[in-house]
Formats: C-alpha cells, sequence, structure tokens
C-alpha cells in the first residue's frame, strides 16, 4: 500500500522545488531535453535496448562477478512520446516492456510484461527567443508492472519527481551543436531510496545528415530506503548508485524520421547490476 502521509508529503516538498527553481533559473534543448514542442506537434521514439550483466557493485562499490557464472538480461521496447499542450508545455508519455532473465548453473527464470510507465509535464521558463532554454518539469511513475513473477519487472511502488532543465544550441564552425543538463529528486514511496539524479547530454551534427550524441546519466540513492529481496533483478535494489555513458549516432532519414544506433555502459555504482546495452531507436517528429 502506499503511505498517503508520505505521498502527500513529497508532493508538497516538489510544489516547493518548483517553485524555487522558478525563481532562480530558466533552461534545455529543442531535441527533447528542456526544449517544448510546439502546440499540437508531437515526437515518438521508440527504442530498443539489449542489456546484459555478468557483474554487479557490491554494496562498497566495488565491482565483482555474479556467483556461479549469473546473468542477467533485459530486453526492453522503450515508446518515448512527447505531445505540444502548448508552445511552452509539453506532455511527455515513457512506457515500458520488457523481458528479463537471470541465469546461472543452477538453472534461470525469466518474466515478460509491461513495466512501470512514466508521465510527466514540462514547462519552458525562457521566452522562445532565447538562446538558452530553461525548463521544469514534473514526473510521476506509477506502479503498473505486474506484482508476481521472477525476475520481478518492477518494485511496486509509485515515484513523484521534481526535475530542472537547462540547454543551449552552438556553433563550431559551420556545424551546429547542443548540449543538455539537467537535475532532478526524485521521491520514491514505501521501500526503495530517494534519488538525486543528474543527466548531462553533448550532441553535434558531423553533416546535415549524420548527430553524434553523448550521454552521462547519474543516480546517487539517498540511503534511506528499506531493503527488500530483488528475486534475481539485480538492477531493482530499493537503496543504489548507478552511473553511466551513452555514446549514440543517429541518421537522419527524412525530414520527419531519423534512426540512431548506441552503446550504453555501467560506469560505477553501488548495490546494482554493472552491465553494458546496444541500442536500436526510430524517431518521429508529427
Amino acid at each position: 500500500m502506499i503511505s498517503c502521509t508520505r505521498l502527500t508529503r513529497r508532493f508538497l516538498l516538489l510544489v516547493g522545488l518548483a517553485a524555487g527553481l522558478d525563481l532562480t533559473a530558466a533552461a534545455r534543448p529543442a531535441h527533447a531535453g528542456a526544449w517544448t514542442l510546439p502546440e499540437s506537434e508531437a515526437q515518438v521514439i521508440l527504442n530498443t535496448l539489449y542489456y546484459q550483466a555478468t557483474d554487479e557493485f557490491t554494496r562498497g562499490g566495488h565491482r565483482r562477478s555474479f556467483s556461479d557464472d549469473g546473468k542477467f538480461t533485459k530486453l526492453e521496447l522503450n515508446p518515448y512520446i512527447e505531445y505540444g499542450l502548448r508552445d511552452d508545455l509539453t506532455l511527455v508519455l515513457n512506457l515500458f516492456a520488457r523481458r528479463v532473465e537471470f541465469s546461472n548453473n543452477f538453472g534461470s527464470d525469466a518474466n515478460f510484461g509491461v513495466a512501470d510507465p512514466e508521465i510527466a509535464l514540462r514547462y519552458r521558463l525562457s521566452a522562445p527567443e532565447s538562446l538558452t532554454v530553461w525548463s521544469v518539469q514534473g514526473l510521476i511513475k506509477l506502479p503498473v508492472a505486474a506484482p508476481h513473477g521472477t525476475p520481478p519487472l518492477g518494485n511496486e511502488q509509485t515515484d513523484v519527481e521534481g526535475r530542472l532543465l537547462v540547454g543551449r544550441s552552438f556553433s563550431i564552425g559551420p556545424r551546429w551543436a547542443y548540449w543538455d543538463l539537467e537535475v532532478a529528486y526524485r521521491f520514491r514511496d514505501e521501500e526503495p531510496a530517494d534519488e538525486i539524479r543528474l543527466d548531462a547530454t553533448l550532441g553535434v551534427w558531423l553533416t546535415e545528415r549524420w548527430l553524434v550524441i553523448g550521454q552521462f546519466f547519474g543516480i546517487r540513492g539517498l540511503r534511506n530506503g528499506t531493503p527488500i529481496a530483488t528475486h534475481n533483478n539485480p538492477t531493482i535494489d530499493p537503496n543504489f548508485d548507478l552511473y553511466k555513458a551513452q555514446l549514440s549516432v543517429v541518421y537522419t532519414l527524412t525530414k520527419t524520421v531519423r534512426l540512431q544506433v548506441g552503446y550504453l555502459r555501467d560506469l560505477a555504482g553501488r548495490n546494482t547490476g554493472a552491465g553494458q546495452a546496444a541500442l536500436f531507436a526510430v524517431w518521429f517528429r508529427f
């Protein structure tokens, strides 16, 4: 059961955070991130990711192999949808379907289903003509994943997040580039620890059709969680840190369709899997 008192307290903190950000800031780029879509325009990114880990980060942050030749894999389909409600307000839907499997010398367990979706609203604080884009975003993750099955697909609890985003486009000689920086505080109900999140992106157009994107994602757990059994899914420990990097290339096929391929690697962490992933995505703009 979700604690109403805890959620109410966190909602009030989220409102306070957003208000504070509104007074101090303004920011993020128009390729998602800090940018908002024009009214009635939409962007859909169909992400497919294959993740594999034979190692884990221990409680002390050391990398070690799973015992008994263990291996965790995740195949994920992730439709990411943005829709411009107004020029300065964008609705975001982040949906997931996953197949997860853990195997070792003694056997294997697999599970497949819909994972917890995220719904967000992003509001642009800066003026439309501003070169630097500032935005704030509020997000909620809903506990939709089926509660049974091993490995589990989620933690069966609700998350609420407040995020500040800032980005800017700039030129490198004849080519365009952009950077995007985001910081967030995620309130997690029940057992999982609250988190501070930091995302950084640098994109450079090599040609009119080829875009290279380098990204860093950091999650710092605040050690206020309650231990639970993860049942052969090392990626859902309720109290973890994770720092990872991703490099991808995007090709513009038409004015409305782009293709993306990339590689992601877990660099450091605590109480979570230490793996790597390949990704492929198709971007649509309407």
